[in-house]
């Protein structure tokens, strides 16, 4: 799944694991101030509508409320309410990502990113055993994207995003690796295994910090997977720390992959990384 925000992509495995129901009311009266009685009514979602339109009813009031009713509707699309309802388990406070896995049904990896990657049924529930990844995961840092390989029917090889520890002195810095599936199902069984690190970005250098890891990878028609990596983020911020380049945007130096997406060519047979 390409990465957006964090915010984003844990509301679209909320999402995907309701269901979502659509509430309409009519929304028609409530862009008209012209027919106060009707702007209560159907500025019904529009706070100022449904009260000052509702409870009072006629005359100004009315009129209020038809217009700031219909306003505020239309803006919420005339007047709908979005609900979601739980259908399957609760699973962590710290959802970020879920990719459904090609020929599979239905069935999807989600993780968290504080570093759970859990296998989910096509019913949403989850299997019991859920490996964990080894990540960093204070401020904007952890375990940031899940992408499936398009041959996963074959090759069972997910792609792993996150944030390396800095507990043997060569980090922070984030990652890509891919990891082997195995899952039973029916016998509640998973498992992954990882496989050599496909492209590391340190942080390693004053000035950067825990925020602009980046995070994002998709695939191509063509099987490529791209990764996009942050600018280091901290004080620096964006800014080269080589010293030949002092001032520099680090994202137009090709010496290092900070503020770059990268294009990881047959990552999963013969990989081959490039700018």
């Amino acid at each position: 799944m390409a990465h957006v925000s964090n915010g984003f992509r844990a509301a679209a495995v909320l999402a995907w694991l309701g269901v979502v129901g659509l509430l309409a009311s009519s929304g028609g009266a409530g862009c008209d101030p012209s027919n106060p009685g009707g702007a209560g009514t159907t500025g019904g979602t529009g706070t100022a509508g449904g009260t000052t339109g509702g409870t009072t009813g006629g005359g100004t009031a009315g009129t209020t409320g038809g217009t700031t009713g219909g306003t505020t509707g239309g803006t919420t699309g005339a007047g709908a309410l979005i609900e979601f309802t739980p259908v399957g388990e609760a699973l962590a406070s710290d959802l970020i990502d879920l990719e459904f896995l090609p020929g599979r049904g239905g069935e999807a990896v989600v993780i968290t990113k504080s570093g759970t990657v859990a296998y989910m049924r096509s019913d949403f529930t989850f299997l019991s055993y859920r490996p964990t990844v080894t990540v960093e995961d204070d401020d904007e840092q952890g375990l940031l994207n899940v992408a499936a390989d398009p041959g996963y029917a074959s090759n069972h090889l997910i792609y792993l995003f996150y944030t390396i520890s800095d507990g043997d002195g060569t980090g922070p810095g984030n990652r890509v690796q891919p990891f082997t599936v195995t899952v039973d199902v029916a016998g509640d069984s998973f498992a992954i295994a990882a496989q050599p690190v496909l492209v590391e970005t340190l942080k390693n250098f004053p000035g950067t910090g825990g925020n602009h890891n980046g995070g994002s990878l998709v695939f191509d028609a063509a099987g490529n997977l791209y990764a996009g990596f942050g600018d280091g983020g901290g004080s620096q911020s964006g800014l080269d720390p080589d010293p030949a380049h002092a001032g520099d945007d680090v994202s137009q130096n090709p010496a290092t992959n900070l503020g770059k997406v990268l294009r990881i060519a047959n990552p999963a047979t013969s990989p081959s990384v490039s700018i």
